[in-house]
């Protein structure tokens, strides 16, 4: 699809949502946009650590180093800041910025020969990363019929024999229904749902300590699980 076939959603008179990275962080890019000219482009600094490996003193006791870092590492994407509710995936999301985190300090257990699919990737910031320690196959989920899609996907990614891992970062959007007279976040318990009605998958969710190398709120929201077979 080239530029002029793409929908220039700001021009749209339905409703638009925007991710709240962009109002916390100043994430602008003195790039231009080269793909469509109606898109922004956004720069995503993150750090590296350069020396993980663990040392001790002449007594055997683990010395503690400060963490080293190296900030000069960035990623250009041309994104939205702003879409109607069918186009959220022309923008950022904390999800993604959470799960680059993740690939970053997970990135020595990769195992070499190990090909990444990143379903659901929008404009590709986590796929962009786990390209740096794997090759990565992306395809283009905050949607019920798409997380049952979504499901039979996985269910069938994890049926073949060998080892296989899926891991699925996200953040629960909480909106207030009159029906529950309460603020909840429908997509997320139907996503949880779903995993708990499939059958041959075990679930597993994820403490999100690992270490934060992108600028964002790593918001209570975020969530991250590992999904394997059962």
């Amino acid at each position: 699809m080239g530029p002029q076939d793409t929908p220039d959603v700001m021009d749209d008179d339905d409703n638009h949502v925007s991710s709240e990275i962009y109002e916390e962080i100043d994430y602008t890019s003195p790039s231009k946009p080269t793909f469509n000219p109606s898109y922004e482009v956004s720069r995503f600094e993150f750090s590296t650590p350069h020396d993980n490996s663990v040392m001790v003193d002449s007594d055997g006791d683990l010395i503690v180093p400060r963490r080293k870092f190296s900030r000069k590492n960035y990623v250009d994407i041309e994104n939205k800041r702003s879409t109607v509710l069918g186009l959220v995936g022309l923008q950022v999301w904390r999800g993604a910025l959470l799960l680059a985190d993740w690939l970053i300090y997970n990135s020595k257990n990769i195992q070499k020969g190990t090909h990444i699919l990143e379903l659901g990737s929008g404009v590709g910031l986590s796929s962009i990363i786990a390209s740096m320690f794997s090759p990565v196959f992306c395809t283009v989920i905050y949607d019920d019929t798409l997380t049952d899609a979504f499901i039979s996907t996985v269910r069938k990614l994890l049926a073949p024999p060998g080892d296989r891992s899926i891991y699925v970062a996200l953040e629960k959007r909480y909106v207030f229904t009159i029906a529950d007279c309460d603020s909840v976040a429908p997509c997320y318990e139907y996503f949880m749902r779903c995993l708990k009605e499939a059958n041959g998958i075990n679930s597993e969710e994820l403490a999100l300590d690992f270490p934060q190398y992108f600028r964002y709120e790593r918001v209570k929201e975020l969530a991250m699980w590992k999904l394997s077979k059962s």
